[in-house]
């Protein structure tokens, strides 16, 4: 099977979340089931092939290796996978920290646009649109989403009011 290791342990990882994760989280092209192996809780989510990709081989300390989630996929699965992992609206900010990185930015909005939602290329395109990132690179994340005529909340977990950004579909429900 194709696989990537993402979600929690892929932020720690980064150092996103200081919280040491006690599940490793397997997005995969065969299964959907939990496991415990060697002691290690695993759960395998069954994604479609497309959905793979945005990761690098990771040495273990045996020796092994590992597909994990680059720093941008794991940026863009906080946001497409929030409420799996309750990221919103900390994954703003992980974004938002990292708006001077232009590399990480470039590979994010490349893997925005490969792997994620229209309501995942909204969200990280207000987000980076707010953080004054290249128009240049921002127009190929606008060209997906703005055909579009329904709005998307920000923080999907609140009341939708707020400020609307038509540019990018979006309400900007943070404040409300």
């Amino acid at each position: 099977a194709s696989y990537q290791i993402g979600g929690a342990i892929a932020f720690h990882q980064y150092g996103f979340d200081d919280q040491v994760p006690n599940e490793i989280t397997v997005y995969n092209d065969k299964i959907s089931r939990r496991r415990t192996m060697g002691g290690l809780r695993f759960t395998f989510i069954k994604v479609p092939p497309k959905r793979l990709g945005g990761s690098n081989k990771m040495k273990l300390p045996d020796g092994g290796e590992v597909r994990m989630a680059s720093l941008p996929r794991a940026l863009m699965d906080a946001v497409y996978d929030w409420d799996r992992y309750n990221t919103l609206p900390r994954a703003y900010l992980w974004i938002t920290a990292r708006k001077d990185e232009r590399e990480t930015i470039k590979e994010l909005v490349r893997i925005t646009l490969r792997h994620g939602n229209i309501g995942t290329m909204r969200r990280i395109g207000y987000i980076l649109a707010k953080c004054k990132v290249s128009p240049r690179l921002l127009g190929k994340l606008k060209a997906r989403v703005s055909a579009g005529k329904s709005l998307v909340k920000l923080d999907p977990t609140r009341p939708a009011r707020g400020d609307i950004n038509r540019e990018w579909g979006i309400i900007d429900n943070e404040q409300s």
